[in-house]
C-alpha cells in the first residue's frame, strides 16, 4: 500500500501524522479480525488526529487507506464519497482507480512498486496467480486479490491465494467471505471432497467466533 505507517519509525514525525498511522493500522487490525465496533472506534480516532493537520492530501490518505482495508475485508467503503476527489495527487488517483480495477487509464508507474507487475498481468490478460503470489507482504497480496476478483469472481486459483493469504494471517472477516464463495463454488462443479472441507472450515470459524471454542460435532 502507498501509505506508509509510522508506527515504529521513530519520534521525529509530527504527533498528528503518528497517531494517524498509529489509528489506521489500529483499524487494519481490528477490521480484518472481524472487529467492527473497536474498527470503527479506531477510524474515527484517526480522522480526529488528520484533522489536526488541515490537510486536503492527508485525510484523502486516511481514507484511501481505509477503503484498501475495507477492500481486503471485501466490503464496501461508504467512506469513498468523503473524498475531495479534486485535490487527489496523482498517486492518490490512480490508487483510487487501481482499487476499482479498472483496466485502462491507470500510469503503472504511479503506483506502489509491489502491484506493478500484478497489475499489468490484470490488464494484459497473463499470468495473473503467478504475479499474485510474487508480492511478498500479506495484506497488500490480498488487497491485489480483491482487486483480481472484482474481475475473476468464479477464479478458483485467485480464491484460493486469497484464502491461503487471510488464513494464514488470521483476518476472519476475510477468510468468512472467500470460504463462502468456495462454497458455491465447489457446489456449482460437484466436487464433494473440496466441499466437505470447506463446511467444516466454516463450521470451525463460526464456532471460535461465538463460543470461544470449536463445536464437538
Amino acid at each position: 500500500m502507498f501509505l506508509i505507517l509510522a508506527t515504529g519509525c521513530g519520534t521525529d514525525l509530527p504527533r498528528w501524522q503518528s497517531d494517524t498511522a498509529d489509528y489506521l493500522y489500529l483499524y487494519q487490525s481490528s477490521k480484518l479480525a472481524g472487529e467492527e465496533n473497536v474498527a470503527a472506534l479506531n477510524f474515527r480516532k484517526a480522522l480526529d488526529s488528520v484533522s489536526r493537520s488541515g490537510k486536503i492530501e492527508a485525510l484523502n490518505h486516511a481514507i484511501l487507506y481505509k477503503c484498501a482495508i475495507d477492500q481486503a475485508a471485501f466490503l464496501p467503503c461508504p467512506e469513498i464519497d468523503r473524498l475531495y476527489r479534486e485535490y487527489l495527487t496523482e498517486a492518490q488517483y490512480h490508487y483510487k482507480q487501481f482499487l476499482d480495477a479498472r483496466l485502462e487509464g491507470i500510469d503503472i508507474a504511479l503506483l506502489p512498486k509491489h502491484y506493478q507487475a500484478f497489475y499489468r498481468a490484470l490488464r494484459d490478460d497473463g499470468d495473473l496467480a503467478g504475479a499474485l503470489q510474487d508480492i511478498e507482504d500479506p495484506l497488500a497480496r490480498l488487497i491485489a486479490a480483491s482487486v483480481a476478483l472484482k474481475q475473476r469472481p468464479n477464479d478458483l486459483q485467485l480464491l484460493s491465494i486469497a484464502d491461503r493469504t487471510a488464513s494464514d494471517q488470521g483476518w476472519s472477516l476475510s477468510i468468512r467471505y472467500l470460504l463462502d464463495n468456495l462454497k458455491k463454488y465447489y457446489e456449482r462443479s460437484g466436487d464433494m471432497q473440496a466441499l466437505q472441507k470447506i463446511k467444516i472450515r466454516l463450521q470451525i470459524l463460526n464456532a471460535y467466533r461465538s463460543n470461544g471454542s470449536p463445536d464437538s460435532k
